[in-house]
This record gives C-alpha cells, sequence and structure tokens, in this order.
C-alpha cells in the first residue's frame, strides 16, 4: 500500500509535470506565434520603411532636377532681360528717330510748292528724303539679327507683293495679248497633221 501511495504520488508528480511541460508548450508556442507575429509586423514596416525611403529619394532626385532647371535658366533669363532692355533701348531711339523723320516729311508738301521753289528746293527735299531712307535702311540692318525685324519685313512684305502684283497683271496682260496667237498656231498646227 505504501507504494502505491508513493506511486499514485509519483503519478500525481509525473501527471503535474506532464501538465506543466503542457502548459510551457502551450506558452512556448504562444510565444513564438508571437514573435513570427511581430517578425511579421517588423517585416512589414521594414516594407514601408524602404518604400517611403525610395518615394524620398526619388522626390529628392526630381527636386534636385526641378532646381536645376531654374538654376540653369535664371542667369539665361537676366542675360536676355539684359539683351532685351538694350534692344528696348535701341528700339525707342529708332522710334524717336522715325517719327522725326516722317514729321520732316510730312511738312514737305511739294505739292503745294510753286514752280520757282520747286526748282530750287526739289533737290535739297530729294537729298533729304534720301537721307530718311538711309536712316531707315540702316536702322534695319541694326535689327536684322533681333525679333524686331519684323518692323522691317512689313516693309518688304509689301514690296514683294506689289512686285509680284505687277508681274502677275503683266503675265495676264502678256497671256491675253498672245491668246490668240496660241489659237491661231493650234489652227495651223492642226490643218498641216490633217493633210
Amino acid at each position: 500500500m505504501f507504494e502505491s501511495k508513493e506511486e499514485e504520488q509519483g503519478l500525481l508528480i509525473d501527471e503535474e509535470n506532464a501538465h506543466q511541460e503542457e502548459t510551457s508548450v502551450d506558452v512556448i508556442q504562444a510565444q513564438i506565434d508571437q514573435i513570427k507575429q511581430k517578425e511579421a509586423e517588423l517585416a512589414r514596416k521594414r516594407q514601408e520603411i524602404q518604400e517611403i525611403t525610395q518615394k524620398k529619394e526619388a522626390f529628392l532626385l526630381y527636386k534636385e532636377k526641378v532646381e536645376h532647371d531654374f538654376i540653369e535658366a535664371l542667369p539665361l533669363m537676366e542675360d536676355l532681360i539684359l539683351s532685351l532692355d538694350k534692344d528696348l533701348e535701341k528700339l525707342r531711339t529708332t522710334e524717336e528717330e522715325f517719327r522725326h523723320w516722317r514729321s520732316k516729311m510730312k511738312d514737305l508738301r511739294v505739292e503745294e510748292w510753286s514752280n520757282d521753289r520747286i526748282k530750287t528746293s526739289l533737290d535739297d527735299a530729294k537729298s533729304f528724303v534720301t537721307q530718311a531712307s538711309q536712316a531707315f535702311e540702316e536702322a534695319e540692318k541694326e535689327f536684322r539679327h533681333s525679333q524686331h525685324i519684323t518692323v522691317f519685313r512689313q516693309k518688304n512684305k509689301r514690296q514683294n507683293k506689289e512686285e509680284n502684283q505687277s508681274i502677275a497683271f503683266f503675265m495676264k496682260q502678256g497671256f491675253w495679248f498672245h491668246l490668240p496667237l496660241f489659237f491661231f498656231a493650234i489652227v495651223i498646227i492642226l490643218i498641216l497633221g490633217l493633210m
């Protein structure tokens, strides 16, 4: 009987130990699960941090590129502004000069001059208009390579248009003048071809 009590106690201790082992295995398994969850969460956070770092680096590169564009553009703009200021000053001076020439040419009312004055002043007036024309041509040369050349191109366009119109007029006139000759030549060719 005594042995059976000891055996019982041993069995109870074994059961208790087995129960404690099961409990500690459950606790350890729970701890392992928690560690795995923490590892998964850490891996997810590491991935988020990596993505954020990549986005940050991409943003910094983009920002640097845009800043570089501004850094390159600003001195060019400053140079352009200085150049435009100089061009503007030249253009204003030229405009004043043109207004002066225009005003003086308006004052030349040759149609109102008497015959005596025409004899004496026509050469002077022609010389004045020639000087005005030379001033215009010099301004045209000065602005030839600038964006303001369009002022002078209008003059050339008008001249070209007038020349083209006169050429077209003479061509039309020549065509109508020669049309009967063309018709006569065609009739002769047809008659000779039939013989």
